[in-house]
This record gives C-alpha cells, structure tokens and sequence, in this order.
C-alpha cells in the first residue's frame, strides 16, 4: 500500500494523516516518522520545502510518541478482549480500558477498534472481538461434513 500526502496543511491535519497511515499500514508511514532519519529522499511528501515534517524536528518527535501511545493503547484494548474470551460490544470495551487508563476517551477506543482492522473485527453492529476469534468462530461453526 503506497500512499503520498501534503503535509504543509495545519498540524492536526497532519497528525490525522499520520496516524490513519499508522493505523492501516505502518510500514508506509514517512521514513521521518518510522526511524530518526531526516532525509527527504524517496519520501511519500510532494514537496519537502512546505513539509511541516521536514521543516520541524519537535513536531516529528510529537507524532512519533502519538504513534506510539496509539499502538500502546491498541495493545491495552487486545489486552481487555483476549481476558473476556470474547467479543463485546465497543462500549463494553471502552469502558474496562477507562478502568485501566481514565484519561483516555471511549470516542478513542471505539476508533482504535474501527481503525485497526488487522487485530479487531466488528462481529455484528458494535460487537468487536479479535481477528483471531474471527478465524476461532468460523472454524468451530463448520460442521463436520463440510
């Protein structure tokens, strides 16, 4: 998946962006961001002369932690998931993260769990369970003849 953004817009614009390449494919997110290599060559970013990104080595080094703490929560949300067993519905969800973190939003969890489509799967209208459940159910739902 290759993707290639203007980063020049505002810097919540580019967090946003940041962060929705983060959370479907990591591997394409701008070099500066992956690794502390600043160099433009071969970047997803139209013109490296208005990139907030090559322009502002803070800001960088802001998105790289939201990454990060994107990534953190995601695993504190498989955490909940993997100790119910089960699919739940997303508030469900939201609310035993908040019991473990109370700073963090339940709007947050429920796009985590919507964004992340490789670790969760929304099994019906706001029930999320892990994609490894998915593949558990589909097994055990077969009948022995098929």
């Amino acid at each position: 998946m290759s993707y290639q953004f203007e980063f020049s817009h505002s810097p919540d614009h580019a967090e946003h962006i940041v962060l929705s390449i983060a959370r479907a494919d990591a591997s394409s997110l701008p070099r500066c961001i992956r690794s502390r290599h600043y160099d433009c060559i071969d970047c997803l970013v139209e013109n490296p002369d208005t990139c907030l990104l090559a322009r502002d080595k803070d800001f960088v080094s802001y998105l790289r932690y939201q990454v990060s703490e994107d990534y953190r929560l995601r695993d504190v949300i498989r955490e909940v998931i993997r100790e119910h067993g089960r699919p739940m519905y997303w508030d469900i969800i939201a609310s035993m993260v908040r019991a473990r973190h109370p700073q963090v939003s339940v709007h947050t969890v429920y796009i985590l769990l919507s964004s992340y489509k490789t670790d969760f799967v929304e099994f019906d209208v706001g029930v999320y369970g892990l994609a490894k459940q998915q593949s558990k159910r589909t097994r055990t739902s077969r009948s022995p003849n098929q």
